[in-house]
């Protein structure tokens, strides 16, 4: 419940919308990527969801990359995820 979650949401939006520019990945997200906020409250943190749309074939590794520019951009930003 530290981190700002206004702030989480926008730098999550931006590092999704950045891999959907990527020329290695935009052939595989067919639309914009879509924030959708807060899902939860839960345990000592916040669920935030938002929506990568993808060739049905591509999902997973698509699941995995912006999972780990997420996590990366999370340290940059020194936004706590838990």
């Amino acid at each position: 419940y530290q981190a700002d979650v206004d702030r989480a949401m926008e730098v999550m939006l931006d590092e999704l919308a950045r891999m959907s520019a990527d020329p290695s990945w935009s052939d595989m997200i067919t639309k914009e990527p879509q924030m959708l906020g807060v899902q939860d409250l839960v345990g000592s943190g916040v669920l935030i969801r938002a929506r990568l749309t993808t060739v049905a074939e591509q999902r997973w590794s698509v699941q995995r990359e912006a999972l780990r520019r997420l996590k990366t951009r999370f340290a940059d930003e020194e936004i706590e995820i838990l």
